[in-house]
């Protein structure tokens, strides 16, 4: 990150509050039949973020889910900062970064908290997020654009 970048993205954060958290969605289901691998304890994890909003507005999606030996688990929530629309003009690149570096920190506890009040709620192990560290969340675009179109390949 160019010293630029981190000091647009210091300044947003300086000036800018957290408006919203919220889950949009949240489920938890124990698998029918024979579990995946009954000597397992490995956890499988998948964590997908997105960036949008408006102006004055960035909003953060966090779709997280978590297949265990015994269980499947989703939790998809948001949250939405407000800046002066006036003060910043936020580039894609400064809302990336926000969002790597602030908004997905802001919402994962409360995914880390979903995810082991279900799992307990199920009579399971507790779920336990680990934190997520400095540069650990690094988004890319799923899909490259192209100028062709999917359907012809």
């Amino acid at each position: 990150m160019t010293e630029d970048l981190r000091e647009q993205v210091s300044e947003l954060l300086a000036s800018g509050e957290l408006i919203d958290v919220r889950f949009l969605s949240f489920s938890a289901a124990l698998r029918e039949g024979e579990p995946l691998d009954e000597d397992s304890d490995e956890i499988d994890k998948d964590m997908q973020v997105m960036v949008g909003g408006s102006p004055g507005i960035i909003e953060i999606r966090v779709d997280f889910n978590v297949t265990t030996a015994e269980a499947d688990y989703a939790v998809v929530a948001a949250t939405q900062f407000h800046y002066d629309e006036d003060e910043f003009d936020v580039s894609e690149e400064v809302g990336k970064t926000f969002a790597e570096t602030v908004g997905v920190m802001a919402i994962f506890p409360y995914i880390r908290e979903g995810l082991q009040s279900m799992s307990l709620r199920l009579r399971q192990e507790a779920i336990t997020l680990p934190l997520l560290r400095n540069g650990q969340v690094v988004l890319t675009n799923p899909r490259p654009e192209t100028d062709t179109d999917p359907d012809e390949e």
